[in-house]
């Protein structure tokens, strides 16, 4: 096809206080009740669609708990190469910044403020990719 295009399927399960993530494209961002921001990597969980029928031999998993309070960030490269009228980018130092700014509202507050983040940033400019994120707030 001859274009740059990433999909991104995560599974995502959650059972007795721990998380297991398999697939995710991007970082996933865990940001403690206190504001620590932590990244988890995930380079090696997925691969690329449609390449091999059976992928079970090519997926990794990863586990991690969050505590009461803790805020889990799954989110597409458009958050992070959104750009603002000078060329840069919102990057990962960006969504960070404003998670850290934001970690202690709900979910969907956070979400909406993330946004909200993001289009400032663009400050009307042209939004070239999906703008996507997940939020989860551990209870």
């Amino acid at each position: 096809m001859k274009e740059d295009k990433n999909m991104t399927l995560a599974i995502l399960h959650y059972k007795n206080g721990e998380y297991r993530l398999v697939g995710q494209h991007e970082t996933v961002i865990i940001v403690r009740l206190n504001g620590a921001i932590e990244i988890v990597e995930t380079f090696d969980l997925g691969l690329f669609v449609g390449l091999q029928e059976d992928i079970s031999d090519f997926t990794n998993d990863t586990i991690f708990k969050l505590n009461k309070g803790d805020l889990l960030v799954l989110y597409t490269d458009g958050i992070t190469e959104a750009v603002a009228p000078d060329r840069s980018e919102f990057d990962l130092d960006g969504l960070c910044e404003s998670l850290k700014k934001h970690h202690k509202l709900s979910a969907k507050e956070v979400v909406d403020n993330v946004k909200n983040d993001v289009f400032n940033f663009i400050n009307g400019g042209i939004v070239y990719d999906d703008i996507t994120m997940v939020a989860i707030k551990q209870k």
